[in-house]
């Protein structure tokens, strides 16, 4: 065998295990990312804009996701920090005081200004569609 043949045999080697190697690797990516809708929406609290509430989408299965209320009682839920959206199909739905896990004064004060019939023992139900989904809570605090 010649050098120039030696060359081109282990080059032959060394793409045939690059495209096996490849190969296997694309199936090691992780679960996939189901199928996402967009979901916004308004939380007002005896008919005033809610703020600072934490709106839970928690599918039958799979991963849920969550949204937090501006000033103006806006969310938009999110599956993954940079995901937008929620799986599609029927939720229970949890909104709850959010509260930042810190020392501060303001935290320690905090309690919950949403009655447990719309979180821990959540009657609120959602079915996410595909496209854009807008689906508002009106919630009373009696």
């Amino acid at each position: 065998m010649t050098m120039s043949e030696a060359r081109g045999s282990r080059w032959k080697r060394v793409c045939f295990f690059v495209a096996a190697f490849s190969s296997a690797l694309s199936g090691c990516g992780g679960p996939e990312t189901p199928e996402l809708a967009d979901v916004t929406g308004v939380v007002t609290l005896d008919g005033r804009p809610a703020p600072d509430l934490l709106v839970s989408f928690n599918p039958e299965k799979g991963r849920a996701s969550d949204g937090v209320t501006d000033k103006d009682g806006k969310y938009r839920q999110q599956y993954l920090f940079d995901t937008p959206g929620a799986t599609l199909g029927k939720h229970v739905v949890k909104i709850t005081t959010y509260i930042v896990e810190d020392d501060s004064p303001e935290a320690l004060k905090a309690r919950e200004r949403v009655p447990q019939r719309y979180n821990r023992k959540s009657e609120l139900t959602a079915e996410v569609k595909p496209g854009p989904n807008v689906i508002n809570f009106e919630l009373k605090s009696k």
